[in-house]
C-alpha cells in the first residue's frame, strides 16, 4: 500500500565554508527517498546560509525506510558533497517540524536544516474494480482484465473484507457508472458528472488548491477540542490544520465552513501564544507568531492575527524590560556590567514600546534615569579621581544621549580634558635616550591633539592647556630642533594665535641664531601641511622691523626706496617668512618699469647695484652655439666703415654671453619706442614690419635664424619673441658678447628677444 510524504525545506544555516578557491556561492539541497532523488533546488549562499521555500510530494510505499537530505556546494566542474542526514520514516507520523544536523563524511556537523515533513497513510475504503476480475488464491488479490459481464457491481468495499475471502463482495456496492436508468439527481455527489464512478477530492486543482483542504483542517481541529497548549499532539495537529488551510482556495475559505475553521485556528493559536507568555517561553511564543503568519488572512485585512499577537508580544516585552531595569537600578549606580544591563533593558523597552503602538515607554524610562542620575554622578566623580579608565568605560556604556539625559556632560568634559592633557604631555616630553622626534612619537602626538581638541570648547581646558604648554616648552626646546618644531605645531594647532607667542618666544630667543632660524623654517614647512602659518609674534623684532620698512616703502611708492627695503628683507632669513610682502614689492616694481614676464625681479632686487639690475651668465652650450651662429651669420667683416682702421677682421667667435636685466634702461627704451610710435602716428607714417622690409632696409638678418631655433628648449626657456625683431626700434642691447680677434675683445650688440 502507498501513502504520501510531503517534505518542505525552509532554511539552511551555519554552513561551514570549504575553504576551496574553486567553490562557488551556490548551495544545492537534494531530497531522496531510499536513495531515489525526488527534487533538487539551489540558491546563492549569503552569510553562511540559504533560505529556501519549496516543497515536494512523493509516493511513500509501506516498505520505505529512510528519508535522505543532502547539501551540496557549487564546484568548478560539478557540485561537491557538503553534508547530509537520514531520517527513519518509522519515527515520522503526521506533521513534523524540526531542525536536523548535517554531517560530513567524518561525522562532523557542518550545518543545519530547518524542515517540515507531513506523512499521510494510504487511501483505504473503495476500489473501482470495473473492468477488472478478482482472482483468489493469495494473500493480496491480483487484478486482471475480465469481461464486463462477470461483474455484478464494479465497486468493492475492501476496508472491511478479510484477506482470504473476496469472492462474496462483488455485489455489496452498487456501480453507478454502469447504471443507465438511474436518475442523475439521486446519485451521490461524488459520482455526478462522471463516467468513472469516483472523484478524487485529494487531488490539487489547476490553481494548486485542494477541494478537501477546509474539511480536513476542520476535522483536525475537532480532534483537539478542547485545545490543550501543553500537549505536543495538540500543537502538531494545529500546525497540520494551518498547513491544510494554506492549500484551500479563496472561495472555500470564504464559505461558512472556511470562516468557522479560520476562527477556530485563530482562537487556538492565541491560546498557544498566551500559554507561552504565561510560562515566559520565548521560543513557543515565536512559534505561535510563526503559525499566525502562515494562517491565511484576507488581503484587505488591516490587522492580521500575527500583527495583533506581535503587538501584544512587544507590549509584554516592553513591560518586562522596564521591570528588569527597575530591578537593576540599585546595582547600576555602581557602574560595571549591571549598568550595561540596565541600559540594554531601557533600550529594549523603548524598542518594543515603539513597535507595539500601544503607548510610549518614554515617561517610565525618564523616571528610571532620574532615579539613577544622582548616585551615578557621585560614582563617576569618585572614579575620575581614583580610576579614570573605569569612568571612561561608563561614558562608553552610556553614549552621548544617555550622558546628556543624566547630566554628566561636565564630568565627561573633565575626563576628556585630563586624558587629553596627559596624552599630550607624554607625547611631547622627550624620553631618556630619545633622538630627534621619531615617527612613533609623532603618531602619539597626533592622537593626543585629536583627543585634546574634543575638550577645547571648555574655557577651563584652554587655561589648563596653556599652563601645561608653558611647563613642557623649555624641555622640548632644550632637547632638539625636531622636538621644538613638533611642540610649536601642537601649540599653534590647539591654542589661539594670541595665546601662542608669549609662552614660547622667550624659549626661542634663548636658542642660538642658527638653531632659531632652523626651528622657525621647519615649523613653517610643517604647518603648511595643515594650512596654518607661524604667528608674527614668534618672529624676532629685527625681522618685523624689516617688514615694516617694506610696507612703508610700498605706501610711499618710491622705486629706489622700495628696492632698498626689499633687498634688505630678501637678504635676511626673514624673506622666507614674509613672502607675501616680497610678492607685493615684485608686482609693484614689475608694473612700474613694465618689465617682461620672463625677467626675475627678485634677482634684480638682490643685485648689489643701486639700480634695479641683474646680470646672469649664460652657461648653456646650446645657447652659446646659437649666439655664435648669430654672430657669424650677421657680421660682415668685408664691409668697411668710416671708423675702421687697418686690416678688417676676417672672422668672429662668441666665447661668452651675459644676460643683462636693466630695469631703468628697459623703461627708457620703452619710452623712446612709444615716442617713435606716437610720432609715426602723428605724421601718418607706416611703422609695420612689411614697410621696413620692403621700403627701407629689407628683412632683418636675425629674424629667420631665431624663428628656426624657437623649438630648441634652451631658446624657448628665455621666452624669446621673434616678432619683436621685426621693428627697427627693438634693437636693444640685451646681450653683450665679448668677441675675440687677435686677443682683442670687441663687443657686438644685436637683438634676440
Amino acid at each position: 500500500m502507498v501513502g504520501t510524504l510531503e517534505v518542505q525545506v525552509v532554511e539552511c544555516f551555519q554552513v561551514k565554508s570549504t575553504g576551496s578557491l574553486f567553490s562557488g556561492n551556490k548551495l544545492f539541497v537534494n531530497v531522496k527517498l531510499d536513495g531515489v532523488e525526488a527534487r533538487s533546488a539551489s540558491l546563492p549562499e549569503a552569510a553562511g546560509g540559504v533560505r529556501w521555500d519549496f516543497s515536494t510530494q512523493m509516493a511513500c510505499p509501506q516498505h520505505a525506510a529512510n528519508l535522505e537530505l543532502q547539501l551540496k556546494r557549487e564546484g568548478l566542474f560539478s557540485p561537491h558533497f557538503v553534508g547530509g542526514c537520514s531520517l527513519p520514516l518509522q519515527q515520522i507520523s503526521g506533521t513534523l517540524e524540526q531542525e536536523v544536523p548535517l554531517w560530513d563524511g567524518s561525522r562532523s556537523e557542518v550545518g543545519r536544516l530547518r524542515i517540515c515533513i507531513s506523512k499521510s497513510g494510504p487511501k483505504t475504503g473503495l476500489m473501482n474494480l470495473a473492468g477488472s476480475q478478482i482472482v483468489s488464491g493469495s494473500d493480496r488479490p491480483a487484478l486482471t482484465p475480465a469481461p464486463t459481464q462477470s461483474l455484478a457491481g464494479g465497486l468493492v468495499n475492501r476496508a472491511s473484507v478479510a484477506a482470504g475471502s473476496l469472492g462474496t463482495v462483488g455485489s455489496s456496492l452498487e456501480n453507478y457508472a454502469r447504471s443507465a436508468t438511474t436518475d442523475l439527481e439521486s446519485r451521490p455527489a461524488f459520482a455526478r458528472g462522471s463516467s468513472q464512478a469516483l472523484a478524487n477530492l485529494a487531488a490539487a486543482r489547476e490553481d494548486g488548491s485542494r477541494p478537501d483542504a477546509v474539511r480536513r483542517a476542520n476535522e483536525l481541529l475537532v480532534e483537539v477540542d478542547p485545545f490543550d497548549a501543553s500537549r505536543e499532539e495538540h500543537r502538531q495537529k494545529l500546525a497540520q490544520a494551518v498547513e491544510r488551510l494554506r492549500h484551500a482556495s479563496t472561495a472555500d475559505l470564504s464559505g461558512p465552513l472556511g470562516q468557522q475553521t479560520l476562527s477556530s485556528c485563530d482562537a487556538r493559536i492565541e491560546i498557544l501564544f498566551n500559554d507561552a507568555m504565561q510560562h515566559r517561553n520565548e521560543k513557543d511564543a515565536h512559534g505561535a507568531l510563526w503559525l499566525a503568519g502562515r494562517l491565511p488572512s484576507p488581503e484587505d485585512a488591516e490587522v492580521t492575527l500575527q500583527l495583533r499577537l506581535r503587538q501584544k508580544w512587544d507590549q509584554h516585552s516592553s513591560k518586562e524590560a522596564l521591570q528588569r531595569a527597575s530591578d537593576l537600578l540599585p546595582a547600576a549606580a555602581a557602574g560595571g556590567l549591571e549598568l550595561e544591563d540596565f541600559m540594554d533593558a531601557l533600550d529594549l523597552a523603548e524598542f518594543h514600546s515603539l513597535r507595539s503602538q500601544q503607548g510610549s515607554a518614554s515617561a517610565a524610562v525618564e523616571k528610571l534615569l532620574k532615579a539613577l542620575e544622582k548616585p551615578l554622578f557621585g560614582t563617576v566623580q569618585q572614579l575620575l579621581r581614583d580610576n579614570p579608565d573605569k569612568a571612561e568605560a561608563i561614558f562608553g556604556t552610556l553614549g552621548a544621549r544617555r550622558t546628556e539625559a543624566l547630566g554628566l556632560q561636565s564630568l565627561q568634559q573633565q575626563l576628556l580634558r585630563e586624558k587629553g592633557l596627559q596624552l599630550l604631555k607624554a607625547a611631547l616630553l622627550p624620553s631618556p635616550g630619545q633622538i630627534g622626534f621619531p615617527e612613533l612619537q609623532r603618531r602619539k602626538l597626533r592622537h593626543a591633539i585629536l583627543t585634546a581638541r574634543g575638550a577645547l570648547d571648555d574655557p577651563m581646558t584652554r587655561v589648563a592647556l596653556h599652563s601645561m604648554m608653558q611647563e613642557v616648552g623649555p624641555s622640548c626646546f632644550a632637547h632638539s630642533t625636531e622636538s621644538s618644531v613638533w611642540f610649536l605645531r601642537a601649540l599653534i594647532e590647539l591654542l589661539p594665535e594670541e595665546q601662542v607667542h608669549p609662552s614660547v618666544r622667550r624659549c626661542l630667543q634663548e636658542r642660538p641664531a642658527d638653531q632659531m632660524v632652523a626651528i622657525l623654517t621647519q615649523s613653517k614647512e610643517l604647518l603648511a601641511e595643515i594650512n596654518r602659518e607661524l604667528p608674527d609674534g614668534l618672529l624676532p623684532d629685527e625681522w618685523q622691523q624689516l617688514r615694516q620698512e617694506v610696507r612703508q616703502a610700498l605706501a610711499r611708492g618710491n622705486e629706489a626706496e622700495l628696492k632698498t627695503a626689499c633687498q634688505k628683507l630678501i637678504d635676511s632669513p626673514a624673506g622666507v617668512f614674509y613672502q607675501r610682502d616680497v610678492q607685493q614689492v615684485v608686482a609693484k616694481l614689475r608694473s612700474a618699469f613694465r618689465l617682461p614676464p620672463s625677467w626675475s625681479v627678485e634677482s634684480m632686487v638682490r643685485g648689489s647695484d643701486v639700480k634695479l639690475l641683474a646680470k646672469n651668465e649664460v652657461t648653456d652650450s646650446r645657447l652659446l652655439k646659437l649666439f655664435d651662429e648669430l654672430l657669424r651669420s650677421t657680421a660682415l667683416p668685408h664691409v668697411r666703415t668710416r671708423d675702421r682702421r687697418g686690416l678688417p677682421p676676417r672672422n668672429y667667435r662668441a666665447v661668452r654671453a651675459v644676460q643683462i636685466m636693466n630695469a631703468p634702461t628697459w623703461s627708457s627704451y620703452l619710452q623712446r619706442r612709444d615716442h617713435f610710435l606716437q610720432q609715426c602716428m602723428k605724421v601718418k607714417a607706416r611703422s609695420d614690419a612689411g614697410f621696413w622690409r620692403d621700403r627701407l632696409n629689407g628683412e632683418l638678418m636675425t629674424e629667420q635664424i631665431l624663428a628656426d631655433r624657437m623649438e630648441v628648449p634652451a631658446v624657448s626657456m628665455l621666452n624669446l619673441d621673434v616678432s619683436i625683431v621685426k621693428l627697427p626700434w627693438h634693437a636693444l642691447a640685451n646681450f653683450i658678447l665679448p668677441l675675440e680677434k687677435k686677443h682683442i675683445l670687441v663687443f657686438g650688440v644685436f637683438s634676440i628677444f
